[in-house]
């Protein structure tokens, strides 16, 4: 689980279309989510 492991501590995100799949974590965003916090955080 090294990809988790890195997410928890570094702050990516993992992008998925199906969230249901994972359990509900932070770091687990749908494609949307992705969009809207891209969007928020754009200087």
């Amino acid at each position: 689980m090294e990809v988790r492991s890195r997410a928890e501590m570094g702050g990516s995100l993992l992008v998925t279309g199906n969230i249901k799949h994972f359990p509900l974590k932070r770091y687990v965003v749908t494609p949307r989510q992705m969009l809207d916090i891209h969007q928020s955080t754009d200087v």
